[in-house]
């Protein structure tokens, strides 16, 4: 992305703005640049996603890490994806900007540099994959974007799990290693639904006619819902359609504490599958994967629950 000067407007170049930065000569590394996609990341589909891993799985054997620059909008999402998908030990980072390189106090060369520094490092090897902004290393697992318009948009509950200083690469903690589902995702009908004051059924009803495959729900807190949607809940589980339940909090887990009709002690004896701390969208992308890799019912609710 650039900005117009004249108009202020932030839109597509034809050509990527970063490519053969003097920053990067001066690195001491052989760089390769291949350019897979060149649009914004609210266009980024579940098909794009398989094209990055697919680039990624075949070039492995080739490169000592990769960096895949890409929108905020969606970094979260593809990072997450790559995670579950990429089997790989080199070290996968992905990285992009909140301004954009011609704009004043861009961050867009910063982040790239500490990008490659942290793809190029040791240390990252076996990390799976990493989101690098702002100096600041987080697992594709944990990170948010939690701010439309500020430099620190990427925040992880339990904070980065390392840093890039003038020093070098310091990681303060290991990542959590996470089954691999080596797989190309086809089948896209799986929704997510946020629950609010008030929610009617009629909208679980209305996705219902849709013939999902599965259904995303972030609940209230530790993960509860109006007892007025329990109904249709139930009428998806006896179709053997996954209901998945998540929190609509940033931080802290889903868990059956709650008891009553709605609650989610009550909903997970109905059958909904209650997933930790993953948001709605990257529990969906889980959801996907898993319906594209597991036969077995039992299998697929075991993947999802941890």
């Amino acid at each position: 992305m650039q900005e117009n000067k004249e108009t202020g407007a932030v839109g597509t170049s034809h050509k990527h703005p970063l490519s053969g930065i003097a920053e990067l000569q001066h690195m001491n590394l052989e760089i390769d640049e291949i350019n897979l996609l060149n649009i914004p990341s609210p266009y980024i589909t579940l098909k794009d996603m398989n094209i990055i891993a697919r680039t990624i799985e075949e070039n492995k054997e080739t490169y000592d890490g990769v960096v895949v620059t890409h929108g905020t909008d969606t970094m979260e999402e593809t990072a997450y994806f790559l995670q579950l998908v990429v089997e790989t030990n080199i070290p996968v980072v992905v990285t992009g900007a909140m301004r954009s390189s011609n704009e004043i106090g861009s961050d867009a060369i910063l982040n790239l540099v500490s990008a490659i520094q942290v793809a190029s490092s040791e240390q990252a090897i076996q990390q799976g994959v990493l989101v690098v902004m702002n100096q600041e290393i987080h697992t594709a697992t944990e990170v948010i974007k939690t701010s439309s318009t500020a430099i620190h948009a990427f925040t992880s509950p339990f904070g980065p799990i390392g840093w890039i200083t003038k020093q070098g690469v310091v990681f303060k903690r290991n990542v959590k290693q996470h089954m691999i589902c080596p797989t190309e995702i086809t089948e896209q009908k799986v929704y997510v639904l946020k629950a609010y004051s008030g929610i009617e059924p009629d909208l679980l009803e209305a996705i219902q006619h849709l013939q999902p495959k599965g259904l995303i729900i972030e609940g209230f807190g530790q993960g509860n819902l109006p007892n007025t949607l329990t109904p249709v809940i139930q009428k998806y589980i006896k179709q053997g359609i996954p209901v998945v339940l998540t929190s609509r909090c940033h931080h802290g887990m889903v868990q059956p504490t709650y008891d009553y009709d709605g609650g989610g002690r009550s909903l997970q004896h109905l059958g909904v599958w209650l997933v930790d701390d993953l948001p709605g969208p990257k529990a969906r992308l889980k959801l996907l994967i898993g319906l594209s890799y597991f036969e077995n019912h039992e299998d697929l609710k075991s993947f999802m629950s941890h």
